[in-house]
């Protein structure tokens, strides 16, 4: 299989491995930066002999047949590579957000749905496909999920993201009931949200930006808790011990027992967390021309920018 690649960042040097590792061959990369000093240096690392600048990524495009694209460019020059790979009709892997706007995404919706997988890769992960599991056997849950990593809107876009795909992966369809914004000298510092699903589940969203904190959810129902701590490994507690004062700790303490851990699955090993089953996924699109139920579509990625959106209403990064 011969795929092109737009773009030469770092998380295109994180694709190439997980793709050769399917069987994918690399032919040709692009950068979309008509100045840019990394793409031969790219091309060099993965023996890639077809390299190309500027604008020259429409021109790799359009004069070769490739079986598929990945899309790993800058937010900005995303929708414009998507609705070129759609009007080839070539299957298409993307970085997400694709888009800065519910909008822009709705727009490429409409011109193809179904040869597009976007990546969210934290959805190959079992500790979070056990979180799903976790929930559809426990409705109604109480959850709170901490997103630290932005630092303003458009960090909050393009990386807690990720956060916001999980929650509609895990709790499907969902509604903002409430949002508060933390200002600061007349920015926008943080956030606090309750949202509810179509199955009674309320979740509180903590938008802590530059908070010491770990990217983090933890789901209750009843005594039981699964906590995604972070995302990359699970813990399951079932109510907790007590263990009275000593002489070395002179107070009652209260500790959540543990009863099962999960860590990723080994196959991962040597990959970027989520890359190897999101690479299988894409091959599958590639010779089946269907997308795996775990994977994101661009209705996905719509639905997770408009949810976005509505957590910080008047808010709204630029447009695409």
């Amino acid at each position: 299989m011969e795929i092109g690649l737009i773009g030469s960042g770092s998380i295109a040097h994180e694709h190439v491995p997980a793709l050769e590792a399917v069987g994918m061959d690399i032919t040709a990369v692009a950068s979309m930066n008509p100045e840019s000093n990394t793409v031969e240096e790219f091309g060099s690392k993965f023996g890639i002999e077809n390299v190309y600048k500027g604008q020259g990524w429409k021109e790799m495009i359009s004069t070769t047949e490739f079986d598929g694209v990945v899309i790993a460019t800058h937010i900005s020059g995303t929708p414009e590579a998507v609705k070129c790979c759609l009007n080839q009709k070539i299957p298409i892997l993307v970085e997400k957000p694709v888009g800065w706007s519910s909008d822009t995404l709705h727009e490429l919706r409409n011109k193809s749905q179904s040869n597009v997988i976007v990546g969210y890769n934290r959805r190959y992960y079992n500790t979070v496909q056990s979180a799903k599991e976790f929930v559809a056997k426990n409705h109604p849950v109480m959850a709170t999920i901490e997103l630290p990593a932005a630092s303003d809107i458009d960090s909050f876009i393009s990386m807690s993201s990720h956060g916001i795909d999980i929650l509609r992966f895990i709790f499907e369809e969902l509604t903002v009931l409430d949002t508060h914004r933390l200002m600061n000298n007349g920015d926008i510092t943080g956030f606090s949200a309750t949202i509810s699903s179509k199955f009674g589940d309320l979740i509180n969203v903590i938008g802590n930006w530059k908070a010491p904190s770990n990217i983090g959810l933890n789901i209750d129902h009843s005594d039981l808790r699964f906590q995604l701590e972070p995302y990359e490994h699970a813990r399951k507690y079932k109510g907790f011990r007590i263990e009275e004062p000593s002489d070395t700790i002179p107070i009652r303490r209260y500790i959540p027992q543990i009863i099962e851990e999960i860590d990723l699955q080994p196959q991962e090993d040597g990959y970027k967390p989520g890359f190897y089953d999101q690479a299988l996924s894409f091959k599958n699109l590639i010779q089946n021309s269907e997308i795996k139920p775990f994977s994101a579509t661009l209705y996905d990625a719509e639905k997770n920018l408009e949810l976005c959106e509505r957590l910080l209403p008047q808010h709204l990064p630029k447009t695409d």
